[in-house]
């Protein structure tokens, strides 16, 4: 099967690949944004966040149809850190570290009403600073 390999500043951190069909991903991101007062939503002056990700994880069918999210890496990066990615072919891989089954039921009109509001949100945060 189709692997990644990953290594962190040399250290090697997991081997994370999928047996069935689904999905497999890394992700470096990188985020800055407006920080918003709890209360009011309203923008903080000065007030910024950042946050540098990498993540490893994937999506797969269970024995009985449902969805998985998987995990092998979620970690916070520091400037200088060093990410090695190695697509390999391999006969084993490393259990996730998190396994997460979808829920049927939020399949409909509530998932679609948090995803909005998610984006909505995210898109606020990010175009409110100059």
């Amino acid at each position: 099967m189709i692997a990644f390999r990953i290594e962190l500043n040399g250290e090697h951190i997991c081997t994370a690949g999928l047996e069935q069909q689904g999905v497999l991903t890394a992700v470096v991101s990188w985020l800055r944004s407006t920080s918003l007062n709890e209360t009011s939503g309203e923008p903080i002056e000065q007030g910024c966040e950042e946050n540098l990700t990498f993540n490893v994880g994937g999506l797969a069918r269970d024995a009985d149809g449902s969805g998985a999210n998987l995990k092998w890496v979620d970690r916070t990066l520091q400037e200088g850190d060093e990410i090695c990615i190695k697509v390999i072919q391999a006969l084993q891989v490393d259990e996730p570290v998190k396994r997460e089954r979808e829920d049927p039921d939020l399949w409909g009109s509530k998932s679609a009403n948090i995803t909005k509001h998610s984006k909505r949100n995210t898109l606020n945060r990010l175009c409110s600073f100059p």
